[in-house]
């Protein structure tokens, strides 16, 4: 009923909860930087709650078709009629739809998602590698997970094993303590 798809709705647009905060990134324990000026900076910091997330199952039942042809729309599939397409992509934008990137990772063996392990990201020169490698595989439709290892290898000891627990497709390790690094090797 048309309660029912308002509540769809509402979930969805409040999967995020978000609230704007001053925050100063270059206060952090142990360290302090000086800057000129105003060095705080509005931040966002959200809390999401995906358990009433809209699931292809919602788009079909109000396009009127099966979750198999959401996906093949989803997928770019050519073998859906033009005017189903469109009844499709209307449920999509007003049920505010988002595909769900674990569940096509469980079937593709593929997350799109490279971790980046670096010694200390306020160095500016990993700042800058981070950067660059974050444009590199976004222009490749890849995301990237930021693991910021410092000198402590129990850092580094949770950090790698996570990423790879998480299916990270692919690791860039700038440093880190051998055990750590070598005891991903010998998993692989």
């Amino acid at each position: 009923g048309s309660k029912s798809e308002q509540e769809k709705k509402d979930r969805s647009a409040a999967l995020a909860k978000c609230e704007f905060r001053s925050i100063n990134p270059f206060s952090f324990p142990g360290k302090h930087y000086r800057m000129s000026g105003n060095s705080s900076i509005k931040g966002v910091i959200c809390v999401m709650d995906n358990s009433n997330a809209v699931t292809i199952q919602d788009v079909a039942a109000r396009a009127g078709v099966s979750a198999m042809t959401v996906s093949r729309v989803l997928n770019g599939s050519h073998r859906v009629a033009p005017e189903t397409r469109q009844r499709i992509e209307q449920a999509i934008e007003e049920l505010r739809y988002s595909p769900n990137a674990l569940a096509r990772g469980l079937l593709t063996g593929r997350t799109q998602t490279i971790g980046l392990l670096v010694a200390d990201i306020t160095n500016p020169y990993w700042a800058a590698v981070v950067s660059g490698a974050e444009e590199v595989f976004h222009r490749n439709g890849y995301t990237m997970v930021l693991g910021n290892i410092g000198s402590s290898p129990e850092k580094a000891s949770l950090i790698i094993p996570t990423m790879v627990s998480n299916r990270v497709d692919g690791l860039l390790i700038n440093a880190g303590p051998r055990k750590a690094l070598k005891s991903l090797l010998e998993r692989r």
